[in-house]
């Protein structure tokens, strides 16, 4: 009799638990003043070209570390976060031959990658929606001009500087992270098999339009694992190169590329924060570069793969 009592006794428990349990929960931003998280974003990318029949390889990786502090949240529930450098490391080889900086230990960076220790330190602000969308950026050519006189440039040098972070991390890059860090939080409320799609811009090598497809493949507790899929193209109103790795002064540069990407975000309900992410991502087509002083063209054919990781503590 005593192990039937205990036997539905713990049956009326997990009931009860069952019962208790959401149905669903809703994505947004629970941020308040004073919060404060560490985010590392690493980049890996493989680049191959075909130029006038020779075959150039890029391999690239670009790893950073922020402190995000939360220093105010309006009545609309945007938050402001002022975002400081703490670390930035990156290689690149390049047929063979390897250029890399670590600001964790290296005590100067190599001609290549000049005046980039000066970013750390360095800060801005971010005002985010509840959402997940960027409202404002604050800053942030103020602090590369901050970076170039730091680094003792001439204006010619401080201008070339200026517009080469300005493509790498300025505020196209930031809207970029930011769209795989909290993906468009929808209205609804979601559980395990809840699927939304949204249309974005992001900045991999060139701007592109990206349509995603977001599924929560599990959730438990505060914890909730969100697969991504993307397909991505040339931005028909950016086909113009004014905003890419390839921006320079010698060619008018247009494109055409087409991509994808998919992987899993893993959410904390509580704050709305991402606390991992890991994305596979494929860029092909080709670009068309014209010397604007002659009539002199190039087709430049580019097949790109990459890895974007993301990991967020307190």
């Amino acid at each position: 009799m005593k192990q039937h009592f205990r036997l539905l006794t713990a049956l009326v428990l997990m009931l009860a638990l069952a019962a208790c349990k959401p149905k669903d929960f809703t994505l947004r931003l629970h941020l308040k003043p004073g919060d404060t998280f560490h985010v590392t974003v690493t980049n890996n990318q493989k680049m191959n070209e075909t130029l006038m029949g020779q075959q150039i390889t890029l391999d690239q990786e670009v790893s950073m570390g922020y402190t995000w502090k939360v220093t105010a949240v309006d009545e609309q529930g945007n938050a402001t976060i002022t975002i400081t450098y703490d670390r930035m490391a990156m290689k690149q080889t390049q047929n063979g031959q390897t250029t890399s900086y670590d600001s964790a230990t290296d005590k100067q960076p190599p001609e290549f990658f000049k005046g980039m220790d000066a970013m750390i330190g360095k800060s801005f602000e971010l005002v985010i929606s509840p959402e997940g969308k960027m409202v404002e950026v604050k800053g942030l050519d103020e602090m590369f001009r901050q970076m170039a006189a730091d680094a003792g440039m001439t204006d010619e040098e401080a201008d070339a500087f200026v517009k080469g972070l300005s493509s790498a991390f300025g505020e196209d890059a930031v809207k970029s992270q930011l769209n795989a860090m909290f993906t468009y939080y929808p209205q609804q409320p979601l559980k395990t098999g809840s699927t939304w799609e949204d249309d974005a811009t992001t900045n991999i090598l060139v701007p592109l339009k990206m349509h995603n497809t977001y599924t929560v493949k599990s959730w438990e507790g505060n914890t909730a694992v969100i697969e991504v899929t993307s397909n991505f193209e040339t931005n028909p109103d950016e086909t113009q190169d004014n905003n890419s790795l390839f921006n320079n002064d010698l060619f008018n540069i247009t494109y055409d590329l087409t991509g994808n990407q998919s992987g899993a975000i893993t959410v904390d309900i509580a704050s709305g924060m991402l606390t991992n992410a890991k994305l596979e991502q494929h860029l092909e087509g080709k670009l068309l570069l014209q010397d604007p002083h002659s009539d002199l063209k190039i087709d430049l054919p580019l097949n790109a793969d990459g890895t974007l990781t993301i990991e967020v503590s307190r």
